[in-house]
């Protein structure tokens, strides 16, 4: 008697693709959880997490031979490839899924050698959403990392080539090898191979009901995970113009002080950061036909299409808001850019920004108020009532300093005190905040309350912030208000002369865009000097 042995079937491998910006991220991470691994796992489904990551950006580079400065250094690094390789040669492996929008983003010979490196039958697996919400998330992501050109100019670069379908130097949907996306993988691996997933735009749960639907696994086996929070429109604009301020730091310390912090402070601020970006007025007709030709050529292809590919070419929520350049005068919360600030300053008091021996103890800002800094020095009790811009010197030192009284509080102790400071009188007014300001740095020092040495405070503030926005005019009306106003001894905090509104720093609730990304690019500035230059850590 004779056994045949019957060879075990290969695995089949979903190469899943992005686009970017159609909630990679979101799937990724949901795809990366332990309880989605074990329901996956249970129903035949490997998603492998070959380098502790949740996408396979790693795997992806080195797929294309793309040099990269630490998963791909030679161009030549495969490790990722062969412990792909491995994983499938698992028995309990039937199906494998991997997901790194990087593959969509190259030209037909990048795409086959992708292929051919695999060497094994794969299904492309291809997400996409509205055309005008893909451009402006895109945009939005290169000025969230400080590098990029206003929305307009990077419009323009984009849909130059939209008669040819070509989106370069958007590289998801460039077509300058002749193909569109869907028709060059198609032509790869053959149309019966690729699905394309088009969601419903109304439904942010329904990405993951139809990837489920495509890997014929059950129901709420991908649990919904939140998408990358998005920036404002206004919030983008100050990372782009902050970016754009800083000149050529290194990219390390744009990628940690900027892309990190900046952003990180942001998108977590309470404050009305206003409407998201959206296409400008110009845009959106061209945008819409780029989308029904693109729908129309993936019909074409003959592809599997899941959804409606209509939706591609969905305009714009009507609520979002105008995708129109801030001027050096739009108005910024006062509590977002304080927010954003105070990222920057906590990033900037650890490594590397912090230099050898500094060992300073954090200088609370209870300890800066018991000691309101070097302009309130108590004179005598002589009966002399301090000038206005003493006054305001006086409270100026006290917030460099760390402390966090509020102007009136401030005034009515100090009044009671009968404090002078010859230092500040007859002061023309150089080297004085205006009132937003010192609303700033007072919310600024809140935030960082007992997280700021000595040393830390010296090197970002008295020399970074402070002076910034020491730079910003006070205009003449407004310290001739305030001469008025704290010229006398203030005994009653809430007496109304104090400050009118729009010189009092307690009702100042905005600053100007410009003022706001001078004070953070000024920030980034002191902190980077803080460390001394070092190889491989040049400029931009």
């Amino acid at each position: 008697m004779s056994l045949t042995l019957r060879r075990r079937r290969p695995p089949e491998l979903v190469l899943h693709i992005g686009i970017p910006k159609s909630a990679t991220t979101a799937l990724q991470a949901t795809l990366a959880r332990t309880r989605t691994q074990a329901l996956m796992r249970a129903q035949g489904i490997s998603y492998p997490l070959l380098d502790g990551r949740p996408h396979h950006h790693h795997l992806a580079v080195q797929l294309l031979g793309r040099p990269h400065p630490v998963w791909n250094v030679s161009g030549q690094a495969d490790d990722q490839i062969v412990a792909l390789r491995q994983h499938l040669s698992r028995r309990s492996v039937r199906r494998a899924l991997v997901s790194s929008e990087l593959l969509s983003e190259t030209d037909i010979s990048g795409a086959r050698r992708v292929i051919d490196t695999l060497g094994m039958p794969v299904h492309v697996l291809i997400t996409w959403r509205p055309l005008a919400q893909v451009l402006p998330s895109s945009w939005q992501q290169g000025a969230s990392t400080g590098r990029q050109v206003p929305l307009d100019d990077w419009l323009e670069d984009v849909l130059d080539g939209h008669d040819r379908l070509d989106l370069s130097p958007l590289m998801a949907l460039r077509a300058d090898d002749g193909f569109t996306l869907v028709e060059r993988w198609a032509s790869l691996v053959g149309p019966d191979n690729v699905t394309v997933v088009i969601p419903d735009p109304d439904d942010t749960a329904s990405v993951f009901r139809e990837v489920e639907q495509f890997l014929g696994v059950r129901t709420r086996t991908l649990r919904e995970q939140t998408s990358n929070e998005s920036l404002s429109y206004l919030a983008s604009e100050i990372a782009r113009r902050t970016g754009e301020l800083s000149g050529g730091i290194a990219q390390r310390d744009r990628l940690e002080l900027i892309q990190g912090a900046l952003v990180k402070g942001l998108k977590a601020t309470a404050a009305d950061a206003g409407p998201r970006t959206s296409l400008p007025t110009w845009a959106v007709d061209k945008v819409r036909a780029v989308a029904l030709a693109l729908g129309e050529r993936m019909v074409n292809a003959g592809v599997h299409i899941q959804g409606d590919v209509s939706a591609i070419a969905r305009p714009q929520d009507p609520e979002a808001g105008a995708g129109q350049a801030a001027s050096d005068v739009t108005p910024v919360p006062i509590e977002l850019a304080a927010d954003a600030l105070a990222a920057v300053l906590v990033r900037a008091t650890a490594a590397p920004y912090v230099p050898a021996g500094d060992d300073s103890a954090p200088r609370s800002a209870d300890s800066a108020a018991a000691h309101p800094g070097p302009h309130t020095e108590r004179g005598p009790d002589n009966g002399a009532a301090p000038s206005g811009l003493s006054w305001r010197l006086l409270y100026q030192g006290h917030l460099l300093a760390g402390g966090t009284e509020q102007w009136r509080e401030f005034a009515a102790r100090m009044a009671q005190e009968a404090c002078d400071d010859d230092s500040a009188r007859g002061s023309d007014g150089r080297g004085l905040m205006g009132a937003a300001g010192l609303r700033l740095l007072r919310e600024v020092n809140v935030r960082t309350a007992g997280l700021l040495s000595a040393q830390d405070r010296e090197h970002l503030i008295t020399a970074g912030l402070g002076p910034a926005l020491m730079a910003q005019e006070s205009s003449a009306a407004e310290i001739l208000v305030v001469e008025e106003a704290t010229s006398r001894r203030l005994r009653d905090v809430d007496d109304p002369h104090v400050g009118p509104h729009g010189t009092d720093p307690d009702t100042h609730d905005h600053m100007t865009f410009l003022m706001t990304v001078n004070a953070t690019s000024a920030t980034i500035a002191a902190a980077v000097r803080r460390v001394p230059p070092e190889e491989g850590r040049e400029g931009d």
